[in-house]
């Protein structure tokens, strides 16, 4: 899905499970630490194209696009 392998997958899904509903963040916030992790192994913003469009198909639940960042450099996701 989306060039996402199951490690990412389940990552994921760990890193939206410890967030509280209604919070809100971006990729770097929701994942913390693994973070750096990830973007050695993925373009970061590759990557957030890829969290987005899953997102929006419904393949990662738990969580729902808000807006861009003022600053415009990140996506913002919150957790329902």
């Amino acid at each position: 899905m989306h060039n996402m392998i199951q490690q990412e997958l389940d990552l994921i899904n760990q890193r939206i499970g410890l967030m509280t509903v209604g919070a809100q963040a971006g990729l770097v916030s929701i994942f913390g630490d693994h973070w750096r992790q990830l973007i050695k192994r993925h373009d970061p913003r590759n990557f957030g194209k890829a969290f987005k469009a899953a997102v929006a198909a419904n393949h990662i639940a738990g969580v729902k696009w808000v807006r861009i960042e003022n600053s415009g450099r990140f996506d913002v996701y919150e957790k329902i």
